[in-house]
């Protein structure tokens, strides 16, 4: 992406679990001793809390096999933190382990890395490799930077028709990143008959996705009647709403604006 490997970075949510008090109730329903259960109960309610550190956690979960820490671990030591310097060996060692696993984020990472120099020396047609893997391995993000990659001729010749596919992929995918790249390319007749409706279609879905440059084209769409109705006062709210999400992602330092080429200006 032009504006940087930083509009890159990625949060993810962990989804914790804690036991159900009807599963108890169900026990004593079927005859289970009261005493039984309220051992279930002391025990939950003793259980010691996880006291570990993010990275401690992480490297317990790798190690044990979890593909996904591997890559979560090798994304961290790639761009760091507040507490985890750089460590591009690391981030190799760890990618590596990951995409024994399989984990396609992990191969649109080294990409990154290739397209970036993060670590090494800039090589587009090595990132396009590896975004490529990325892709073939459910990954929406690699499904997107390959479109790019084909968008804008970099390390491969020029081909809409491609960038067209790989945005397809990832738009259908429910990637919002991907379908603001698909109803962008059918805005511009890139690789495809330009169709206004089907572009709006693509680029609403992405901006009520949470995309900011979708927003910003929705905005410009409304404005002036492209594929819908003419409504100003739309196109200025999706306007606001976008420079409200930039705003709240930079103070919580999650900016994550796509800087896609807009549809219009």
């Amino acid at each position: 992406m032009k504006s940087g490997h930083w509009k890159q970075i990625l949060k993810k949510t962990l989804v914790t679990s804690a036991l159900s008090l009807s599963m108890v109730a169900a026990f004593t329903a079927c005859g289970k001793k009261q005493e039984d259960d309220e051992i279930v109960m002391n025990s939950a309610a003793t259980q010691a809390p996880d006291t570990r550190t993010e990275m401690e956690r992480l490297l317990d979960e790798a190690n044990r096999g979890d593909g996904r820490a591997m890559y979560e671990l090798a994304y961290i030591y790639t761009y760091g933190n507040e507490e985890v310097a750089v460590d591009y060996k690391a981030a190799n060692e760890w990618i590596d382990r990951a995409n024994l696993k399989g984990v396609g984020d992990a191969m649109n990472l080294r990409g990154d890395m290739y397209q970036w120099a993060l670590g090494t020396p800039t090589d587009l047609k090595e990132a396009l490799t590896w975004y490529k893997k990325a892709a073939l391995n459910g990954s929406t993000t690699g499904m997107v930077n390959t479109g790019i990659m084909y968008l804008d001729g970099q390390g491969v010749d020029q081909d809409f028709a491609t960038a067209l596919e790989y945005f397809e992929k990832a738009a259908k995918a429910g990637d919002a990143a991907g379908m603001n790249r698909y109803g962008v390319m059918y805005f511009n007749a890139w690789g495809v008959d330009q169709d206004y409706a089907v572009a709006f279609e693509w680029i609403s879905k992405a901006a009520e996705g949470g995309n900011v440059s979708a927003m910003r084209n929705l905005a410009v769409m409304y404005r002036n009647g492209y594929g819908v109705e003419a409504s100003p006062e739309k196109g200025l709210q999706w306007e606001q709403m976008a420079n409200e999400a930039v705003a709240a992602a930079s103070k919580t330092e999650a900016a994550t604006e796509d800087d896609a080429t807009e549809a219009a200006k």
